[in-house]
């Protein structure tokens, strides 16, 4: 999300007369720094909004979809059954921080690739963690998914990105 300071830099590059177009998510987190400004805009009544409300990426009994709208809700989600290997939402529950960090690292190099026929290189996986720091921060999870990368795939070269954030990036010769 826009901050309130970045959106001000922005609004002074636009020359005048220029439409300006904000492409936003209602529930996405709000911004690290001031500002709530697409909530505001839209708040504000003074701009035209249009409302995507198709989803294109996951089918319509999808879990991921089912439980995204459950948690905007502040409803609880519903876990897949007990063995659904057909389901698209995995709910993972441990305690112990080693065993989420080893059960990451086993998805992202293995398990997922395997079951879904995605190539482990590409960008189709994504791990979200809400933390830099710790075993299942960012920084460790990137660092750690690509050393099992590189031990997997020795023709490749892969560099972390200038922040822990912009992920892995990958060179194959």
């Amino acid at each position: 999300m826009v901050d309130l300071p970045l959106m001000y830099y922005l609004l002074k590059a636009v020359p005048r007369g220029m439409s300006l177009i904000l492409v936003g998510d209602k529930d996405q987190l709000p911004s690290v720094g001031p500002g709530t400004l697409l909530r505001d805009i839209i708040a504000s009544g003074r701009v035209d909004i249009v409302i995507l409300d198709k989803i294109f990426r996951q089918k319509k009994d999808s879990l991921i979809v089912t439980n995204a709208h459950r948690i905007n809700r502040g409803d609880k989600i519903i876990k897949p059954e007990k063995g659904d290997r057909n389901s698209d939402f995995y709910f993972l529950y441990h305690k112990d921080e080693q065993k989420v960090f080893e059960i990451i690292m086993q998805l992202c190099s293995n398990r997922i690739p395997k079951k879904f026929k995605l190539d482990p290189l590409s960008s189709e996986i994504q791990v979200l963690s809400p933390m830099y720091r710790g075993l299942v921060g960012v920084d460790n999870l990137n660092r750690n998914l690509q050393e099992i990368l590189k031990q997997a795939f020795p023709n490749c070269m892969f560099l972390l990105g200038g922040k822990a954030d912009t992920g892995i990036f990958l060179c194959c010769y």
